[in-house]
């Protein structure tokens, strides 16, 4: 993870080691979204907003990102 560029965004569902890294890689103003909750290093990071998400099964959803994905709208690094 050492060459990720700075990120907009981060949607996270992991946790530990690779939460707190990820957050690290987010830009000023940037989001991590989370389904386990902050990061333990959070705090060291105030300009990134924080957003606790939830997660449900939705059928329509992995087609609609694969599309996204394919088109150019949604980039995963």
């Amino acid at each position: 993870m050492d060459n990720l560029p700075p990120l907009d965004a981060v949607a996270h569902a992991v946790g530990g080691k690779t939460a707190e890294t990820l957050i690290s890689k987010v830009k000023p103003g940037g989001v991590f979204a989370s389904v386990l909750g902050a990061s333990q290093n959070a705090e060291k990071y105030p300009s990134v907003k924080l957003h606790r998400c939830s997660q449900r099964p939705e059928c329509e959803d992995p087609p609609v990102h694969a599309e996204a994905v394919r088109d150019g709208k949604l980039r995963i690094p």
